[in-house]
């Protein structure tokens, strides 16, 4: 089986990563913003939430929405719900 990167699917990984932890070039960053997922909060060191019960599919998709978006360089804002 092929792994991918977390953020985009690209199996062009940096060397080494761990396959929990697959990551490309471009989402590098995305590393350093692991998102703790606790009742009811999803919450990132760097200060990003949301707030409120989820879906797995939808935590998923707000995690990867937060770590594109780490990567474009856009600054972070505290989601809530």
């Amino acid at each position: 089986m092929t792994w991918g990167c977390n953020v985009c699917g690209s199996t062009d990984l940096i060397e080494g990563t761990p396959r929990g932890s697959a990551l490309c070039e471009a989402h590098r960053e995305a590393g350093h913003h692991v998102v703790s997922m606790q009742t009811g909060a999803m919450v990132c060191p760097c200060g990003w939430q949301i707030l409120g019960q989820y879906s797995s599919e939808d935590r998923d998709r707000f995690v990867k929405l937060h770590w594109e978006a780490v990567c474009a360089g856009a600054p972070i804002a505290e989601g809530t719900s």
